[in-house]
């Protein structure tokens, strides 16, 4: 297995450095070529000072990642606490990553949005941003409400106050009542 395997990994997650593009493949040599090969169509070179500061960043050592990690899962129980405490279903916390892809079905104030749209009622009426999950499908999928049409996701990256806003936003986007316009006025 390890004369045909290589490591893809970057600072974006682990380090805190989303948008930094920085990352490295560690493979045998006889990959190298092909690897290479690749490399050359996809990217360009980082701009120095970001190169300067990867090099500081993976100098930090163990804790230092380790910090990032409790952090991450630290913001990660909040937003699926109050995700969860507004009836999205948020099927299985992830281990590693950022972000959050929850089902909204049962969430009534977006009942029989599409992705898009809930979405954008999310910003707008609650507050909270977050991103269509049909963005992350393709074709018929895209839409289909057992795949990406039942989708949003949340991400947690952002400092533990913003998401302790938007927490308390979504606890009270659970409290509200859902209006009914009826003849003659609101009830």
């Amino acid at each position: 297995m390890r004369e045909r395997t290589c490591i893809v990994n970057a600072l974006s997650k682990s380090a805190s450095a989303t948008g930094w593009r920085i990352g490295w493949v560690v493979s045998p040599a006889h990959l190298t070529p092909a690897v290479r090969a690749c490399h050359d169509q996809l990217v360009v070179q980082a701009p120095t000072p970001l190169q300067f500061g990867a090099t500081a960043l993976l100098s930090l050592g163990p804790s230092f990642f380790d910090s990032i990690a409790a952090e991450y899962l630290t913001k990660r129980d909040l937003l699926v606490a109050a995700l969860r405490a507004a009836r999205f279903t948020v099927i299985a916390p992830p281990p590693g990553a950022y972000y959050l892809f929850v089902a909204y079905a049962d969430v009534p104030a977006l009942r029989g949005l599409a992705p898009r749209e809930a979405a954008m009622a999310m910003i707008e009426r609650h507050g909270v941003a977050c991103v269509p999950g049909d963005n992350f499908y393709l074709g018929r999928s895209k839409l289909d409400p057992q795949n990406g049409g039942r989708y949003l996701r949340f991400a947690f990256v952002r400092s533990i106050d913003v998401l302790r806003t938007a927490a308390q936003r979504l606890h009270a986007m659970a409290a509200a009542e859902p209006c009914l316009v009826m003849e003659g006025g609101l009830s």
